[in-house]
């Protein structure tokens, strides 16, 4: 999917549905769903489940817990502004269970809210269809590079993908401003309105961005140390010498990885050749 295609459709879903101011309510369940507790009965069971179930505890737990038609009307709400979809597959899931994963509207709410699971690489391989990972990453970075993932790389491409997300709601909610409501734009409108025209040139900047910072890698992580020291940047902890590996390896494997990616090296040319030509437009105004 190019660009203006990602923005024409994702602006087309988003003004036929568009989501209440109190949405902040229903974030809790959006995340869940992201996370993999997908229908309302897993998030019913979550919600009213105890850490340490014991006697004592079951008063305050049934003061506190929230009943299932009440989980299944938020679950319904996100449905209703097209944050999430049903799964529908060959005769359908287990005792008629009803379950659902996130669309892109809802995927680009939860990275620009910085709610995204931590278990970030396999939460995109799970979403690889949508319109936000085929638009922004898939073309750029082949699935085993995603798959094989570095801590730098991952953190790198999480970093990229909130700053789209960002710059989608941040465009879409400025152009309020500029369109009347329930005006109908055609297709070839929307790029004249400003804040889809600016989302467009910031969006197209971003991808170019990601690809130089990743070539150049010279961003410096805050959360370094301790990711790795503690968790391991692959799930578990690691012994002593493979944390020193880690630390001096990551991002020449990020560079080998890179370097053997097809698509990532044809972008990268591409990029290399506008920054060339622009260089020497330059180098021949100042003179």
């Amino acid at each position: 999917m190019d660009l203006k295609g990602y923005i024409t459709e994702y602006i087309t879903e988003v003004w036929n549905a568009p989501v209440s101011s109190r949405m902040d309510w229903n974030e809790m369940y959006l995340w869940y769903i992201a996370s993999g507790t997908n229908s309302a009965y897993k998030i019913y069971a979550e919600e009213n489940s105890p850490d340490e179930p014991t006697e004592s505890k079951t008063k305050d737990i049934q003061a506190y817990s929230i009943a299932y038609k009440n989980v299944h009307k938020r679950v319904q709400k996100l449905l209703k502004y097209g944050l999430i979809e049903e799964i529908i597959i060959p005769g359908g899931f287990k005792h008629g269970a009803r379950n659902y994963r996130l669309k892109t509207r809802g995927l680009v709410y939860i990275f620009s809210k910085l709610l995204a699971p931590g278990n970030f690489i396999d939460f995109i391989s799970s979403h690889h269809e949508d319109l936000l990972f085929k638009t922004f990453l898939y073309p750029f970075l082949e699935r085993r590079t995603i798959k094989n993932a570095t801590y730098t790389l991952t953190k790198m491409i999480s970093n990229y993908i909130t700053e789209c997300c960002e710059t989608t709601r941040y465009c879409l909610n400025l152009t309020a401003d500029f369109v009347k409501e329930d005006e109908v734009l055609a297709e070839s409108d929307l790029f004249h309105i400003e804040p889809i025209n600016y989302m467009y040139y910031r969006l197209n900047s971003s991808m170019r961005s990601f690809i130089v910072r990743c070539a150049i890698l010279n961003e410096e992580f805050e959360d370094w140390d301790s990711y790795v020291m503690n968790k391991g940047w692959r799930g578990d902890p690691l012994p002593t010498e493979g944390k020193i590996f880690c630390l001096a390896n990551d991002k020449k494997e990020t560079q080998l990885l890179l370097a053997r990616d097809k698509l990532f090296m044809t972008f990268l040319r591409k990029v290399e050749e506008e920054f060339r030509h622009g260089f020497n437009t330059l180098k021949i105004g100042y003179r």
